[in-house]
């Protein structure tokens, strides 16, 4: 399945100029690194709901590789929760999302699914998460810009 949603964001970096990626900061994270980032062994309790977080979601290959190791390693609830505010590769992202819905069903998990079209920096929540997994944007932050203001105690410059 991550070769497919591989597959998919190739076909986005095809159709999308390299400046345009570069300038949105985007370079995402191929299926072998996700599958090796999705290893790291989890020692919550099976039947509690596990809180997973992708701030940066993309294409969503992340989510899909940490959903799919937990599912495998028996834990049947979750709450997932993607943000992600480039509509260019939404499509990409929704698909994944599905997948990742039918993951869910094939192993009877009670999974909950929000898509966050916010930015992450400015973006409020009420939930403590168990799991947060990024691969964020690599870019310059100018210091007059609305995420360094808003991060002002933990910036300085960009």
């Amino acid at each position: 399945m991550l070769r497919t949603i591989e597959m998919y964001t190739n076909e986005y970096k095809d159709t999308t100029q390299k400046e345009i990626r570069k300038k949105k900061g985007q370079f995402f994270t191929p299926a072998e690194v996700s599958m090796r980032m999705a290893a790291v062994e989890n020692k919550y309790p099976k039947n509690q709901l596990i809180r997973v977080l992708d701030p940066g979601a993309g294409n969503g290959i992340l989510s899909f590789a940490v959903i799919d190791k937990l599912l495998r390693s028996g834990y049947k609830r979750l709450d997932i929760t993607l943000i992600e505010t480039d509509k260019e590769i939404l499509p990409v992202l929704e698909y994944t999302i599905t997948k990742i819905r039918q993951i869910c069903e094939s192993y009877h998990a009670e999974c909950f699914i929000h898509y966050v079209d916010q930015n992450f920096i400015l973006w409020e929540s009420s939930y403590l998460y168990d799991i947060v997994i990024c691969n964020p944007p690599y870019m310059k932050v100018r210091k007059d810009s609305v995420e360094a203001t808003a991060m002002k105690t933990y910036v300085y410059g960009q």
